[in-house]
Protein backbone atom coordinates (compact mmCIF):
# COMPACT_ATOMS: atom_id res chain seq x y z
CA UNK A 1 0.00 0.00 0.00
CA UNK A 2 1.53 3.72 -0.94
CA UNK A 3 0.82 6.75 1.64
CA UNK A 4 -1.28 8.44 -1.02
CA UNK A 5 -3.63 5.40 -0.49
CA UNK A 6 -3.31 5.16 3.48
CA UNK A 7 -4.41 8.79 3.29
CA UNK A 8 -7.37 8.30 1.22
CA UNK A 9 -8.31 5.41 3.96
CA UNK A 10 -7.57 7.84 6.95
CA UNK A 11 -9.76 10.73 5.04
CA UNK A 12 -13.04 10.75 6.29
CA UNK A 13 -15.72 12.30 3.50
CA UNK A 14 -17.28 15.52 4.33
CA UNK A 15 -21.10 14.48 4.29
CA UNK A 16 -20.95 11.61 6.41
CA UNK A 17 -22.03 11.35 9.92
CA UNK A 18 -19.97 10.10 12.34
CA UNK A 19 -21.22 6.67 13.68
CA UNK A 20 -22.55 7.38 17.21
CA UNK A 21 -23.35 4.37 19.71
CA UNK A 22 -26.90 3.52 19.78
CA UNK A 23 -26.64 3.78 23.83
CA UNK A 24 -25.93 7.31 24.06
CA UNK A 25 -29.01 7.95 21.57
CA UNK A 26 -31.74 6.20 24.16
CA UNK A 27 -29.91 7.79 26.67
CA UNK A 28 -30.36 10.77 25.67
CA UNK A 29 -33.98 10.92 24.98
CA UNK A 30 -34.41 9.23 27.79
CA UNK A 31 -32.87 12.21 29.66
CA UNK A 32 -35.01 14.80 27.63
CA UNK A 33 -38.29 12.56 28.21
CA UNK A 34 -37.57 12.55 32.12
CA UNK A 35 -36.92 16.04 32.05
CA UNK A 36 -40.09 17.25 29.64
CA UNK A 37 -42.41 15.57 32.25
CA UNK A 38 -40.08 17.07 35.28
CA UNK A 39 -41.65 20.03 34.02
CA UNK A 40 -44.90 19.69 33.50
CA UNK A 41 -45.26 17.70 36.49
CA UNK A 42 -43.88 20.93 38.32
CA UNK A 43 -45.96 22.96 36.36
CA UNK A 44 -49.28 20.50 36.98
CA UNK A 45 -48.45 20.85 41.00
CA UNK A 46 -47.94 24.92 41.04
CA UNK A 47 -50.81 25.92 38.28
CA UNK A 48 -53.09 22.91 40.40
CA UNK A 49 -52.14 22.71 43.70
CA UNK A 50 -51.88 18.80 43.44
CA UNK A 51 -51.30 16.51 40.68
CA UNK A 52 -54.96 14.75 42.01
CA UNK A 53 -56.29 18.14 40.05
CA UNK A 54 -54.52 18.72 37.60
CA UNK A 55 -55.82 14.55 36.36
CA UNK A 56 -59.09 15.75 37.01
CA UNK A 57 -58.27 18.82 34.86
CA UNK A 58 -56.61 16.51 31.56
CA UNK A 59 -59.86 13.96 32.23
CA UNK A 60 -62.06 17.04 31.27
CA UNK A 61 -63.25 17.86 34.98
CA UNK A 62 -64.20 21.45 35.25
CA UNK A 63 -64.60 21.49 39.20
CA UNK A 64 -62.51 19.28 42.09
CA UNK A 65 -65.59 19.04 44.94
CA UNK A 66 -64.14 17.80 48.29
CA UNK A 67 -65.46 16.15 50.02
CA UNK A 68 -68.01 14.81 47.00
CA UNK A 69 -70.35 13.55 49.33
CA UNK A 70 -70.98 15.12 53.01
CA UNK A 71 -70.78 12.03 55.77
CA UNK A 72 -72.67 13.83 59.01
CA UNK A 73 -71.59 10.29 60.63
CA UNK A 74 -73.55 10.07 63.90
CA UNK A 75 -75.15 12.97 65.59
CA UNK A 76 -77.38 14.01 68.13
CA UNK A 77 -80.75 14.48 67.52
CA UNK A 78 -82.58 17.95 66.98
CA UNK A 79 -78.86 19.95 66.66
CA UNK A 80 -77.66 22.16 64.39
CA UNK A 81 -74.74 21.33 62.02
CA UNK A 82 -71.84 22.83 59.93
CA UNK A 83 -69.97 20.97 57.30
CA UNK A 84 -67.84 22.84 54.80
CA UNK A 85 -67.47 22.06 51.46
CA UNK A 86 -64.24 23.01 49.08
CA UNK A 87 -65.00 23.55 45.49
CA UNK A 88 -62.01 23.93 43.33
CA UNK A 89 -62.20 25.79 39.69
CA UNK A 90 -60.16 23.89 37.29
CA UNK A 91 -61.22 25.93 34.36
CA UNK A 92 -59.40 28.68 32.83
CA UNK A 93 -62.07 31.43 33.11
CA UNK A 94 -63.95 32.17 36.62
CA UNK A 95 -67.01 30.04 37.41
CA UNK A 96 -70.03 31.33 39.38
CA UNK A 97 -71.16 29.34 41.96
CA UNK A 98 -75.14 31.16 41.66
CA UNK A 99 -77.15 29.18 43.99
CA UNK A 100 -78.16 26.35 46.47
CA UNK A 101 -80.77 24.37 47.43
CA UNK A 102 -81.06 21.60 49.80
CA UNK A 103 -83.77 18.50 49.40
CA UNK A 104 -85.67 19.65 52.93
CA UNK A 105 -86.24 22.83 54.78
CA UNK A 106 -83.86 21.38 57.02
CA UNK A 107 -80.58 22.54 55.05
CA UNK A 108 -78.94 25.87 54.77
CA UNK A 109 -75.82 27.56 52.62
CA UNK A 110 -74.15 30.73 52.94
CA UNK A 111 -74.51 33.68 50.70
CA UNK A 112 -74.60 33.00 46.99
CA UNK A 113 -73.66 34.10 44.12
CA UNK A 114 -69.79 33.31 44.72
CA UNK A 115 -67.46 33.80 41.75
CA UNK A 116 -64.37 31.78 42.16
CA UNK A 117 -61.67 32.72 39.99
CA UNK A 118 -59.32 30.29 37.97
CA UNK A 119 -57.35 27.59 40.26
CA UNK A 120 -59.01 29.00 42.69
CA UNK A 121 -61.09 27.19 45.79
CA UNK A 122 -64.33 28.14 47.77
CA UNK A 123 -66.18 26.80 50.52
CA UNK A 124 -69.51 26.04 50.98
CA UNK A 125 -70.44 25.79 54.02
CA UNK A 126 -73.90 23.68 54.62
CA UNK A 127 -76.03 23.64 57.80
CA UNK A 128 -78.44 21.04 58.86
CA UNK A 129 -80.89 20.93 61.23
CA UNK A 130 -80.51 17.30 62.73
CA UNK A 131 -84.10 15.10 63.07
CA UNK A 132 -86.33 15.27 65.77
CA UNK A 133 -86.37 11.57 66.71
CA UNK A 134 -83.52 8.82 66.03
CA UNK A 135 -83.56 8.02 62.61
CA UNK A 136 -80.67 7.82 58.79
CA UNK A 137 -80.50 11.32 57.09
CA UNK A 138 -80.58 11.00 53.79
CA UNK A 139 -80.77 13.92 51.93
CA UNK A 140 -78.60 16.01 49.05
CA UNK A 141 -77.55 19.68 48.31
CA UNK A 142 -78.04 20.80 44.57
CA UNK A 143 -75.47 23.88 43.53
CA UNK A 144 -76.21 25.33 40.54
CA UNK A 145 -73.49 26.79 38.42
CA UNK A 146 -72.26 28.35 35.21
CA UNK A 147 -70.09 26.11 34.28
CA UNK A 148 -71.63 24.58 30.93
CA UNK A 149 -72.45 20.45 31.16
CA UNK A 150 -72.07 21.20 35.09
CA UNK A 151 -75.31 23.38 35.90
CA UNK A 152 -75.79 21.21 38.95
CA UNK A 153 -73.65 19.75 41.31
CA UNK A 154 -75.20 17.22 43.65
CA UNK A 155 -74.02 16.53 46.78
CA UNK A 156 -75.09 13.65 49.27
CA UNK A 157 -75.40 14.24 52.40
CA UNK A 158 -75.39 11.20 55.14
CA UNK A 159 -75.50 9.83 58.71
CA UNK A 160 -77.25 9.14 61.22
CA UNK A 161 -79.09 10.83 63.83
CA UNK A 162 -79.55 9.56 67.20
CA UNK A 163 -80.87 10.34 70.72
CA UNK A 164 -77.52 10.06 72.66
CA UNK A 165 -74.93 10.03 70.05
CA UNK A 166 -71.23 9.55 70.90
CA UNK A 167 -69.53 10.64 67.99
CA UNK A 168 -70.32 14.04 66.91
CA UNK A 169 -69.76 16.01 63.79
CA UNK A 170 -69.04 19.71 63.91
CA UNK A 171 -72.04 20.14 66.01
CA UNK A 172 -72.62 24.21 66.29
CA UNK A 173 -75.13 25.07 69.20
Amino acid sequence: MTDSAAEMDSVVPENSLPVRSPFLWVFRTGLLALTLLAVLFGAAWAWFGTFDAAHRFLRGDMLDIRPAQIDLGTVPVAREIEKSVSIRNLTLHSVVLTGARGSCNCITTNEFPVTIRSGEAHDVSVRLRTPSHPESIRYHITVYTNVPGREQIVLPLTGEARASATTVSTAVP
